[in-house]
């Protein structure tokens, strides 16, 4: 049996106000292919479907015909939920999936048999066992005490976390009577992870992390989400498959993959898949006049535009000048999905001059709070306690049904 690990895809995700469908859409006809060749039997993917708790119709409608195309593919689908996923959304459509051989897990759900299931080869027969466990919210893992303190609920949450992959695994055993190997799911932060700027720190601000030696040798295979870039821990028995596109000017450099898991017997074989490369993002730093010059010998080989992110160095006369060369780089096709000027002392930035409504779109909540923190005198305990509650408060407003 052949089994793909994909995650964070955040279907109608922009960056910098610049759509990535087309980045999207070229993925999972990547993705399909990819699975037809290797007569894949079952599709993991573990989290963060889509960018927001309220996706738009776009990012809907193509999450729903991919789902439609692998169940023309005979291929098993689970889904879990991630931190930027609603609960009540991925879960509302999943009586309905179920007859297309999809089976998503949009929170911890009480029954058991919603989160630990058999996968099976396209014969129907089992040939693994799934837990499929969702990310995990605060109110999943504790209940609140009076006069605790932050380093007692940070201790308490990611207890839980442990407690909760432990029991699950462990109800796993019970129905697993012929030791079939158990692959796991989970989109959660482990400590030392190399994250991205494209990560939106929800749960306690990431301050939960959990240890990766809690969950070694839990799984034969742990197929995580939540992290952008692609990495392994437990000698490659736990990974993140990363982000399939580059979400974030961070990402750039980052080698795409998904990860294929090849069950034989109680052996598991395990191959990265390189993502093919969509569109280059490109940053740029320094003078105006170095900066400008390259583009004069910019070429791509990639199928979608390049997206270009500026950082120019220039004295404060100039910006009306600078300005007006992008337009004309626009004017000539190209993108450029941000641009910040500096002056040389570093006071004065393009933000402060023209471009403020758009600067504010771009900002998320987290962007947000940390700037208003950034302007108080707090000790780094207080900072953490501040970030643990404005998450709480946050991840109730992310997963109202109003959102």
């Amino acid at each position: 049996m052949k089994i793909i690990h994909t995650a964070d895809w955040h279907l109608g995700k922009e960056l910098h106000q610049n759509s990535l469908e087309a980045d999207h859409a070229l993925f999972l006809d990547w993705l399909q292919e990819c699975i037809r060749e290797q007569q894949v039997d079952v599709l993991l993917i573990a989290g963060d479907v889509f960018d927001h708790a309220n996706p738009s119709n776009e990012a809907r409608k193509m999450y729903f015909t991919f789902l439609t195309r692998m169940a023309a593919l005979g291929v098993q689908v689970v889904v879990i939920g991630g931190n930027h996923d609603s609960v009540q959304m991925l879960s509302s459509s999943s009586e309905l999936l179920d007859l297309l051989n999809v089976h998503v897990v949009g929170g911890l759900a009480q029954e058991e048999d919603r989160i630990i299931l058999p996968l099976k080869d396209r014969q129907g027969k089992d040939r693994a066992w799934c837990v499929a466990l969702p990310f995990l919210r605060d109110r999943d893992l504790r209940a609140y005490k009076p006069g605790e303190s932050h380093a007692e609920r940070i201790d308490a949450v990611r207890s839980g976390i442990v407690y909760t992959y432990e029991h699950y695994r462990s109800k796993c055993d019970e129905k697993n009577s012929s030791k079939l190997p158990v692959i796991g799911m989970g989109h959660l932060y482990l400590q030392g992870a190399n994250t991205s700027e494209s990560e939106r720190e929800v749960q306690l601000g990431n301050a939960a992390a959990v240890a990766s030696s809690s969950l070694a040798g839990m799984f034969d295979y742990l197929a995580l989400g939540h992290i952008h870039k692609p990495q392994q821990f437990d000698q490659g028995k736990i990974r993140y498959s990363g982000s399939p596109i580059s979400l974030s000017f961070s990402e750039r450099k980052d080698t795409k993959w998904v990860v294929m898991i090849e069950v034989d017997g109680s052996e598991l074989t395990l191959q990265n898949l390189e993502v093919p490369v969509f569109r280059k993002l490109v940053k740029r730093e320094g003078s105006w006049e170095s900066i400008r010059q390259q583009f004069e010998v910019e070429e791509t080989q990639h199928p979608l535009p390049t997206l270009y992110d500026l950082e120019i160095t220039a004295e404060l006369s100039r910006v009306p000048e600078i300005e007006s060369d992008i337009q004309k780089l626009r004017d000539r096709g190209f993108v450029i999905a941000r641009r910040k000027i500096t002056t040389p002392n570093e006071t004065t930035q393009l933000s402060a001059l023209v471009g403020s409504v758009s600067d504010l779109k771009e900002l998320q909540p987290w962007d947000v709070f940390d700037k208003k923190l950034s302007t108080q005198e707090l000790s780094e305990e207080q900072l953490e306690s501040l970030r643990f509650v404005y998450a709480e408060i946050l991840e109730e407003i992310l997963q109202s049904p109003s959102q």
